[in-house]
């Protein structure tokens, strides 16, 4: 089956950008689900992270692990820049090994682009020069 996918967070999202809210729904912790997997079941809580940003207002949240770090989107991979360096969370953070953060990872490394994996913190977020948003479906 083949069908037209269209912009994942809409038209106006890739021209404008979005409006991002924390969410209050954590990412999975590693001793409690399969977090490196695409697993249907652990889906939900991104399902609704997503419901609770729709419903305040947003397009899209962003999920913390059990500790307060920032990991990713409901369905993408996110990365900061500040001062012209790139922080993407560690895989030991629980997010997903996505296809498109790999790549984006190493085309930075390859033009040069200093980027590192570390853990993130809300304020980082708040205090970043730009943030952004990757994966297969949300480009």
């Amino acid at each position: 089956m083949a069908w037209t996918w269209g912009a994942y967070l809409g038209t106006e999202g890739l021209e404008n950008g979005i409006r991002c809210k924390i969410s209050p729904f954590s990412r999975h912790h590693i001793s409690i689900a399969f977090t490196k997997g695409k697993l249907t079941g652990q889906y939900l809580n991104s399902v609704m992270a997503k419901q609770d940003a729709k419903w305040s207002g947003f397009d899209e949240a962003i999920l913390c692990d059990v500790n307060g770090f920032v990991c990713e989107g409901t369905g993408e991979n996110l990365f900061v820049v500040k001062g012209g360096r790139i922080t993407t969370p560690p895989l030991s953070s629980s997010i997903l090994a996505g296809i498109t953060r790999d790549t984006v990872i190493t085309l930075a490394r390859e033009e040069g682009i200093p980027l590192v994996e570390a853990n993130l913190t809300r304020d980082e977020l708040y205090l970043a020069d730009e943030v952004f948003l990757t994966g297969t479906a949300a480009e």
